[in-house]
């Protein structure tokens, strides 16, 4: 992976002293682009969590949001780092780009997490060594044996009986149906949320429909790769956490109770499972 940039985000939490303290981290490069938040950094002293707040909704619009051309430089050019920086005022900057040093091995995710453990995490000696999520860890492997260049379909719509169809994550046909759907639960408290609205508002109708194409010549599979979803998010009540967390159950468990359907929560599991799809995979092809 080459030409991959960062550009620090950080706080001055007093103008006088003009003292930044990192926060996040955004990462370019390879035709990606992504960034991670401290979501605790609203608990420190000084910060007000709703300005807090309207900044992660920014950079996540601008970021993750669909390109504007006539208002942003292209999301994969330097000049967009720039650009987020000449929006920011006040209390909250964002640095030059820098070049990054990477290891041809690593993935993106495994980049930018790395970054932002070494650049915006607390200096802390007894800290646990961060276990990538299963999203995270699917992602990896995904990209380090070229799973989509292969024919593992991204974002396909899947046809059900009838002619509806339903948006999925992934999706794999060789001689067999599988279907992957993520629950990945990120720092964006939004982003969490659509997705487990999506599927449990129609997890129990599309699966169902789903699974009788098992009965025709294809074999059908299903599988949810789910992060945990153990803590509540910055400035989120206690009672909207409960109502997250109840649709979040609801859909583990209607993907449990069905045959020919699997939840994945842990990494060790993505792993395995990403490498019986290596297997059913064709062979990368080489140049």
């Amino acid at each position: 992976m080459n030409d991959l940039h960062y550009a620090l985000i950080r706080f001055i939490p007093d103008i006088d002293r003009m003292e930044p303290v990192n926060f996040g981290v955004v990462l370019q490069g390879g035709g990606k682009i992504d960034f991670m938040l401290n979501p605790h950094f609203a608990r420190r002293k000084g910060v007000q969590t709703p300005v807090f707040q309207r900044w992660r909704d920014f950079l996540t619009e601008e970021i993750r949001g669909e390109p504007m051309p006539l208002f942003q430089p292209r999301k994969d050019s330097v000049e967009f780092l720039s650009h987020l920086s000449s929006l920011c005022e006040q209390t909250v900057s964002i640095s030059k780009p820098l070049f990054v040093a990477a290891h041809s091995s690593e993935s993106f995710e495994q980049i930018l997490e790395s970054l932002f453990t070494q650049l915006v995490l607390p200096e802390d000696a007894t800290r646990p060594e961060r276990t990538p999520r299963p999203t995270t860890r699917f992602r990896e492997i995904e990209d380090e044996k070229q799973f989509r260049k292969r024919g593992l379909n991204r974002h396909p719509y899947v046809m059900l009986p009838g002619e509806k169809r339903w948006n999925a994550y992934r999706q794999l046909l060789n001689g067999e149906n599988i279907v992957i759907d993520k629950v990945e639960v990120g720092n964006a408290v939004g982003l969490t949320a659509d997705e487990i609205q999506k599927l449990s508002s129609g997890v129990e109708t599309f699966l169902d429909r789903f699974l009788l194409q098992s009965q025709g010549a294809m074999a059908t599979k299903y599988y949810l790769i789910a992060d945990s979803l153990n803590e509540k998010f910055t400035d989120q009540t206690d009672d909207n956490f409960q109502a997250m967390k109840d649709e979040y159950e609801h859909v583990v468990q209607t993907v449990r109770t069905r045959s020919n359907c699997v939840v994945l929560q842990h990494p060790d599991e993505v792993a395995d499972f990403a490498n019986c799809v290596d297997q059913k995979l064709p062979a990368a092809t080489k140049f």
